[in-house]
């Protein structure tokens, strides 16, 4: 009978042992899996970081997501989708606030013509910036250097 004894405490500590060594197995995987995904987190949050140092130094100049993505080594199809995955909005919207906010700025604070804020703002013409103009604010810019 005490042989019994030690085999019920015998098989009890096997099954304890068996029981870390899957939670370690476990544990390991999940580490493993997580790293993964937060490198590819922080990368995203990097390549975004990236864009947007870009982009604050060439929106007065560039406009298309093919010079960032191109400055960037990416596709326009895959910096539109790192950028839209880390911000929730895509890089030509990005591009576009940031132009816009810059034209809205000098129309309200700057004695510049409006031609003048085309052409700082690298559009081809009056005209053209006018249409940009409004179909990203809905209205013209003299309409919005006249407002409030």
């Amino acid at each position: 009978m005490p042989a019994d004894v030690y085999s019920a405490e015998v098989i009890r500590s096997i099954i304890r042992t068996l029981a870390y060594k899957v939670c370690r197995v476990i544990g390991r995987h999940i580490e493993t899996n997580g790293e993964r995904q937060v490198s590819a987190r922080s990368r995203n949050d990097e390549y975004f970081s990236q864009f947007m140092n870009i982009l604050g130094k060439h929106y007065t100049q560039e406009r298309s997501v093919g010079f960032y993505a191109g400055q960037l080594n990416l596709t326009p199809k895959y910096l539109t989708t790192i950028i839209r995955k880390t911000s929730g909005r895509t890089a030509a919207e990005w591009i576009d606030d940031y132009v816009v906010l810059e034209a809205k700025n000098l129309l309200k604070y700057s004695t510049m013509s409006i031609q003048e804020i085309a052409y700082c703002l690298n559009f081809p013409n009056q005209s053209f910036f006018g249409k940009y103009f409004r179909s990203h604010t809905g209205m013209t810019p003299s309409a919005y250097r006249m407002s409030k």
